[in-house]
């Protein structure tokens, strides 16, 4: 009885370590992301200061 409960507990403790790790990689690449982004906005800033 107690060995399953062990088990059950391995699972779950193994699936929200799972989880945890796939939102961390998910808000690291959403911060990339935005990184881009700002780059490009200040480009197309520059490029729009330059055309005028």
């Amino acid at each position: 009885m107690l060995v399953i409960l062990a088990i059950i507990v391995a699972i779950i403790a193994g699936i929200l370590w799972a989880v945890r790790a796939i939102v961390q990689a998910t808000r690291r690449k959403s911060a990339q992301r935005e990184e881009e982004l700002a780059f490009l906005r200040e480009l197309a800033r520059k490029a729009d200061r330059t055309a005028d």
